[in-house]
């Protein structure tokens, strides 16, 4: 019974250390804390930070802002004064505070502090926080809060992005160091490699310790980026080499379990600072990996997936459904996008039309549930396994929110990263880096900045708003402040790029150089068979003319449309390997683009040139009529002229000894003073002698003899007559 009766008495005490002396009279802070605790007053104190120091003394010495404070457990820093300081700096009348589950207890008293030093409301939220993932600024906006203090994570959602102004308070953890130190000196022996990692509430206690333990061990703090050195998430955490021991500081698997599923060959040991305990942790990475290829070999029968999108916090990236999206439409497959908060297997259970699920909101929740839901429910990285986009990994990758992560269905893959030779590629690691690219213009001699982030290239508009390049040139330069601002990067995570040519990628000019090599020859072509058709219609009874530009036009289309299907493989399989490996260099294929335009325009301008040659080819029926009747043997019994053919018109020119004739479409210098016909088919002559049988007193056009004289007066025939028109002496019905 005395047993039952010490337990109630010790568990309290583990976690919340000073909870149940705040009632204790003393003059001594570090008195108040019991002698079987582990935690120091004065040590986190002394760890203000950079922020802190720029605190004003106004508020660091203000003694009811300090004996407030004092309610609060004094190994536990929620940077109290740097809060009131930046509430005060920000003007906010509405403060929203955030908090997990194991600090809730202390909401209300943070939310009194704030509200009679600041002179703001407070507003605290209830809903679950998991972790970083989970900062709510949607809702605390929404609910019309301009200021946001999220405690107990570490900045994994950029201060620089959130829709209201944004602080972390890490809530530093103070523990008992000396403890720590002399526990693991006594169980590994000396020049043992040894990785320290734990939550972000103890970073400081890594940090202190790491000197001491350096004198018997290689001691080593990772940081998986964009984490701090040595913090380790339930999702995230560093891949380790050369390695012997790892050392977490903490008090649950949940963190822990995600270095040992990446680390599995590495023995790990957690040291608990609330029961002050050692242990030996392990994974049963078998069943684990079981459990996932089950999921994933059943999930490759499904024909419709549901993709959840999670809406606690900012745990869902659209960009990944996106992605994912994609994928599966490229499967010939149907997808629809589920939000949710909480996932469980009695909400997924209700759509029966769906065979598996992906779920973009925390790994963990597939990895160690997976098993509980009715079908199977991937992480995204499963997905793109069973999509062909990944191969399984032997060790799986708990990379999520890592930098160097494995592939693009991770939020921040390839951030931060710089290539090596940035002279020759822009590769998919520049994601979410900034950069500024000088580029001086041939023409105007004016400098221009463009922006690349997430491997997209920007210009400024005259609103100060990045637009998506493609081969408009901007008006304006961004500076690293303002593009910061509009893309919403971390300035200080930038690089400048003075000249052009570092950053364009050969491959893309070598594109170049195919397009126009292949396009330049339709164009000339086109300009030849446009040039041989107007020779065409000109000089129709020339037979030579037509064929050439017959010739020349089929010979543009052809290579035309072989230029134009080149140019689309060209471009299929350079934006298949560019799209993943060259993206920032996006606006560069605005003059490709153009280029395939003019093709395009070229072949169809060929095209008609071809078209039009085929119908020029063939002479008409009119034509062929007036040459039929031009070179008849009747005609030339009764011309005395000399005839000359430069034109199709069979203009007539009378003999020297004749006086002059005119051609029919000059005035006639003779007492009438009346134009001859214009027309070689003079409507009088074509209908009404075309019917008789041509005579020697029928007139053409051609027949001149002074002998024979029509009925009709002179101005209606082509010729002329050398003398004056007599009375006819028959007429023809």
């Amino acid at each position: 019974m005395s047993n039952s009766e010490e337990k109630p008495t010790v568990k309290p005490r583990k976690r919340f250390v000073g909870r149940a002396k705040k009632s204790t009279v003393t003059t001594n802070v570090g008195e108040a804390i019991e002698e079987g605790a582990v935690g120091f007053a004065k040590a986190p104190r002394g760890r203000t930070g950079r922020m802190a120091n720029q605190v004003p003394d106004e508020i660091l010495q203000d003694p009811l802002l300090n004996k407030a404070i004092e309610q609060i457990p004094s190994n536990y820093n929620f940077e109290i004064h740097k809060t009131v300081w930046r509430v005060r700096k920000a003007g906010a009348k509405r403060v929203a505070l955030q908090l997990p589950e194991g600090l809730m207890m202390f909401a209300c008293l943070i939310s009194d502090i704030l509200e009679t030093f600041c002179n703001a409301e407070t507003l605290i939220m209830g809903d679950v926080t998991y972790g970083a993932c989970c900062i709510d600024d949607y809702t605390a906006r929404a609910l019309g809060c301009d200021f946001l203090v999220h405690y107990g994570h570490s900045c994994l959602v950029p201060v620089d992005i959130t829709t209201i102004e944004t602080l972390y308070v890490f809530v530093d953890i103070g523990i008992d160091t000396q403890h720590f130190i002399a526990t693991v000196k006594k169980n590994f022996e000396k020049g043992k490699r040894l990785c320290l990692v734990g939550t972000i509430q103890f970073a400081a206690a890594l940090q202190a310790a790491k000197v001491p333990l350096e004198e018997n061990f290689s001691v080593f703090v990772p940081q998986s980026k964009p984490l701090s050195p040595g913090e380790i998430l339930g999702c995230t955490s560093p891949k380790l080499v050369d390695t012997d021991v790892i050392v977490c500081i903490g008090d649950g698997r949940f963190h822990l379990e995600s270095i040992l599923i990446h680390n599995p060959d590495i023995p790990a040991f957690q040291y608990n600072p609330y029961a002050k305990t050692f242990t030996r942790e392990r994974y049963d990475h078998q069943e684990m990996h079981s459990l996932r290829k089950h999921a994933i070999s059943t999930s490759r029968a499904a024909k419709k997936y549901g993709l959840i999108l999670g809406t606690l916090g900012r745990q869902g990236k659209p960009q990944i459904l996106e992605y994912l999206e994609q994928l599966i439409k490229e499967q010939g497959k149907d997808s629809v996008s589920v939000l949710l908060s909480e996932i469980s297997p009695g909400k997924l259970e209700q759509f029966e039309d769906v065979d598996a699920w992906i779920q973009i909101a925390c790994p963990r929740l597939s990895i160690d549930w997976g098993y509980a839901f009715p079908k199977p429910l991937l992480t995204p990285y499963e997905a793109s396994v069973v999509l062909g986009k990944s191969e399984w990994q032997d060790i799986y990758p708990m990379d999520f929110y890592a930098n160097d992560s494995l592939g693009p269905w991770t939020p921040n893959h390839g951030r931060g990263i710089v290539p090596p030779n940035i002279g020759t590629t822009f590769s998919s690691s520049v994601l979410n880096k900034l950069y500024l690219v000088e580029i001086s213009e041939s023409v105007t001699g004016r400098s221009i900045r463009y922006g690349v982030y997430n491997s997209c290239l920007y210009y400024k508009n005259a609103t100060d708003t990045a637009q998506s390049c493609t081969s408009k040139a901007p008006a304006y330069s961004f500076d690293t402040s303002q593009f910061a601002i509009v893309c919403g990067a971390d300035s200080s995570n930038s690089s400048m790029v003075s000249t052009y040519s570092s950053v364009v990628s050969s491959t893309t000019f070598a594109t170049l150089f195919k397009l126009i090599v292949l396009i330049m020859p339709a164009v000339i072509l086109a300009f030849v068979s446009f040039c041989c058709t107007l020779l065409l219609r000109k000089g129709r009874r020339n037979n030579v003319i037509p064929l050439i530009g017959t010739f020349t036009s089929l010979l543009s289309f052809l290579v035309g449309a072989a230029g134009l299907a080149l140019v689309i493989v060209t471009f299929w399989k350079g934006l298949d390997i560019l799209e993943t490996r060259i993206e920032g260099l996006s606006h560069q294929w605005g003059p490709s683009i153009y280029m395939v335009g003019i093709g395009i325009g070229c072949i169809l301008g060929t095209f008609i040139c071809f078209m039009i040659s085929l119908f020029t080819r063939t002479t008409s029926k009119r034509d062929t009529f007036n040459l039929m009747d031009y070179s008849s043997t009747t005609t030339k019994g009764n011309d005395n002229t000399k005839r000359e053919s430069d034109n199709n018109y069979g203009q007539a020119i009378s003999d020297t000894t004749t006086p002059q004739h005119y051609p029919s479409y000059h005035y006639q210098p003779d007492t009438y003073q009346q134009p001859a016909a214009y027309n070689n088919y003079s409507h009088q002559v074509y209908n009404t002698y075309d019917a008789y049988a041509q005579s020697p007193h029928a007139y053409d056009a051609y027949a001149q003899s002074p002998h024979a004289h029509d009925a009709y007066q002179q101005q209606t025939y082509q010729g002329g007559y050398q003398h004056d028109p007599k009375q006819p002496h028959h007429h023809y019905g």
